[in-house]
């Protein structure tokens, strides 16, 4: 997929290495990127961008089929497993 089909929310947070925190995409995003996560069967998101040398390196990311509530604890541990990931 092209990071651009999931809306211009998605394009800036993740090139500008800030996460994602999708909890309820119909509810939350305009109807277009709505429909990508929708047509991939995702209600939440939370995307963890990896920048490195000011160029988006990675991803990690987890999903759920439902709207989700990112708490803060899920948020830094997928920020840790990130980072992580690089390093290894």
């Amino acid at each position: 997929y092209s990071l651009a089909a999931f809306g211009e929310r998605a394009v800036a947070n993740l090139r500008a290495g800030t996460a994602l925190v999708i909890n309820d995409a119909v509810g939350e995003l305009p109807p277009d990127a709505a429909k990508t996560f929708q047509s991939i069967g995702l209600g939440s998101t939370i995307c963890m961008p990896l920048v490195k040398e000011g160029r988006l390196t990675a991803l990690m990311a987890i999903h759920h089929r439902k709207p989700h509530v990112w708490n803060d604890y899920e948020q830094a541990l997928i920020a840790e497993v990130a980072e992580r990931s690089w390093a290894h």
